[in-house]
């Protein structure tokens, strides 16, 4: 997609989520809470979608500067919350982008939760049959 794939999967990347902070502007501290049972603190302000692509690390670079072009709009509302160790444990952002079927801008709410850190994990592939390695149709 136009959107360098932040939408169609991108954004559900968590390294992906949290590079977008690196566009962060207008940041307002709204106060402490609670996101799985741990305490954080709660931000909220507008990341700039360019700046971001910018400033990313280079895994994720080509994708925000792809999205920065695609979206209606650069600027990318945004909610996270930080542990007392300054990781991301929720994050949400807001975003636009114009599909070419239809005339307004589609409206999108991602949110990724990040929980167990340093918890060993066991991670096993797909059966082949079950992954779709290809392209998704543009318009």
């Amino acid at each position: 997609m136009a959107d360098g794939n932040l939408v169609t999967g991108g954004a559900t990347d968590p390294l992906a989520a949290a590079e977008i902070l690196r566009g962060a502007r207008d940041v307002r501290y709204m106060g402490a809470e609670r996101v799985g049972g741990v305490d954080v603190r709660h931000y909220r302000g507008v990341a700039d979608l360019g700046r971001a692509a910018r400033r990313a690390s280079e895994g994720p670079r080509d994708a925000l500067a792809a999205a920065a072009k695609g979206f209606a709009t650069p600027r990318v509302p945004f909610d996270v919350y930080l542990d007392e160790q300054g990781r991301v444990r929720k994050i949400r952002h807001r975003f636009s982008f114009v599909n070419g079927q239809q005339e307004r801008p589609v409206d999108v709410a991602s949110t990724t939760l990040l929980y167990e850190f340093g918890v060993d994990v066991d991670v096993r592939l797909p059966d082949r049959d079950d992954i779709f390695a290809g392209r998704i149709a543009e318009e």
